[in-house]
């Protein structure tokens, strides 16, 4: 019923209501949330607003909890859809199915990923793996297995950094990344 508001001239709702269109799409982003098999995911993809509808912020977070829930459920069916149109996911919903995806499958879905700006923001957002402190405030001594753990991921994000074409932003993160590595090395035994 949600889905019924974007008629196939795209206009939602009254043409300017920009009110009825914020909450138009509030309510769709929680339904897609509530979506509870993967067919039901791919019916809603081929129901969402489309075009310049598509290009807003409203729109992007309708899609964006269409790829989490996508992703809980077939993290490998979410992945392609994200891959055939990554402009229409933002880049912390592509991130939480990157995470969906089995480890060893996470770069692989990064390296056919097309580069750009979309590539660029997902890269930016990886999460690096750092050094936890205890309760006390004070670092904790990882194993080794942490530690070479730790480096293979950092390594992995740093090779994808470098295909970042953002040129302030990949610097900037591959200082980052340097500095994180330097920390671990520093701990190994």
């Amino acid at each position: 019923m949600v889905l019924s508001v974007f008629p196939e001239s795209g206009i939602p709702a009254r043409e300017g209501d920009v009110q009825q269109l914020d909450l138009t799409y509030e309510i769709l982003e929680h339904m897609m949330r509530r979506l509870k098999n993967a067919g039901d995911c791919m019916k809603a993809l081929d129901m969402l607003p489309k075009g310049d509808l598509a290009n807003g912020d409203g729109a992007r977070s309708g899609y964006g909890a269409l790829a989490e829930q996508f992703a809980k459920l077939d993290p490998a069916g979410a992945a392609e859809m994200v891959l055939k149109s990554p402009a229409l996911f933002s880049d912390w919903s592509t991130v939480y199915v990157y995470y969906a995806l089995p480890k060893e499958d996470r770069r692989g879905w990064l390296d056919r990923f097309p580069r750009g700006e979309n590539f660029d923001e997902i890269v930016a957002a990886l999460r690096l793996p750092g050094i936890q402190t205890n309760e006390s405030g004070a670092p904790p001594h990882p194993t080794n297995e942490e530690i070479e753990s730790a480096l293979v991921e950092l390594n992995e994000v740093r090779e994808l950094t470098e295909q970042m074409g953002n040129e302030t932003v990949r610097q900037s993160r591959l200082r980052l990344i340097e500095s994180k590595i330097a920390t671990f090395e520093k701990l190994r035994r």
